[in-house]
């Protein structure tokens, strides 16, 4: 009888438990690199999404104060009170189509805005986007800002895919980023 060699060329299990590691190692990498590819994704959204907010807030700016662009509800009073609530939007349907965006593009569990008018917000319950506005805006009411109380100056605050951290911009054009765990929020961009 003719003895059959066995002549097959296959892989050893150690060759292929090493090729499967170098897999998952890979893997990982790439996994990893594409969730911060995601997250500065989403950052250069909401700095996008507050641009347009000021842009459009430039846009309404008349008589020397960007009234037209916040509205205010409540019984009258002067801010800040539980009686004068005040919000950007103004008359223009503009601001909601980019707050909506904003809103969808953020990573927070916060569902709505929080605007206020310099009063400092605690670190922990950090909404996705703060509006700042001077105090002392004495409105009538039916919500309108009486004359004397321009609103000359504000400051929008954008939440980042990261902690605390908020990309901010402010009606003089200065722009930057802040964690406001540390930074308290004011009418303008300050390190």
């Amino acid at each position: 009888m003719i003895a059959v060699k066995n002549t097959s060329k296959g892989f050893t299990l150690m060759e292929l438990l090493v090729v499967i590691a170098i897999i998952g190692i890979l893997a990982s990498v790439v996994l990893v690199s594409l969730n911060s590819a995601r997250g500065r994704g989403k950052d250069s959204r909401v700095m996008s999404d507050l641009e347009q907010l000021r842009i459009q807030i430039e846009s309404d700016y008349s008589g020397g104060n960007y009234n037209n662009s916040f509205v205010f509800t409540g019984s009258g009073g002067t801010s800040p009170s539980a009686n004068v609530v005040g919000r950007l939007g103004g008359s223009n349907a503009a601001y909601n189509t980019i707050l909506a965006d904003l809103h969808n593009n953020v990573a927070s569990s916060t569902a709505s805005t929080t605007q206020t008018d310099g009063t400092q917000i605690t670190a922990g319950t950090l909404p996705e986007l703060i509006v700042v506005y001077p105090v002392g805006i004495t409105v009538n009411g039916s919500g309108v800002i009486n004359s004397g109380t321009p609103i000359t100056a504000y400051a929008l605050y954008g939440k980042m895919s990261t902690g605390n951290v908020y990309f901010c911009i402010d009606s003089s054009g200065k722009s930057l980023q802040a964690d406001l765990t540390y930074s308290p929020v004011t009418i303008t961009c300050t390190p």
